[in-house]
């Protein structure tokens, strides 16, 4: 799922952003899904590779429609806390 969202949020919204960024983020989704480490769970970690892909977090930013921010927070909010409880309870580190 984490891998999914930026690939649909590049293939939906390349035209927003410049192409040096757009080339930016596919080469950072391919790099990461290309050599993962490890054998054992080894795309365990793409979340925390996914975040520095910043072009996407632009093209999410540029999104105008009227409640856009309100459904993107409502969405990501209960993952947040859920990944927090995660941590704090020692089940997942990453």
């Amino acid at each position: 799922m984490s891998i999914l969202i930026p690939i649909v949020t590049l293939i939906i919204g390349w035209k927003r952003i410049p192409l040096h960024y757009s080339l930016f983020a596919v080469i950072l989704i391919l790099f990461a899904t290309i050599y993962p480490m490890g054998t054992a769970n080894a795309l365990t970690s793409v979340p925390r590779f996914m975040t520095v892909v910043f072009p996407v977090t632009i093209i999410f930013a540029s999104i105008k429609w009227p409640r856009f921010d309100h459904i993107y927070l409502a969405l990501t909010l209960p993952i947040f806390a859920l990944n927090v409880l995660l941590f704090l309870n020692h089940y997942w580190v990453a």
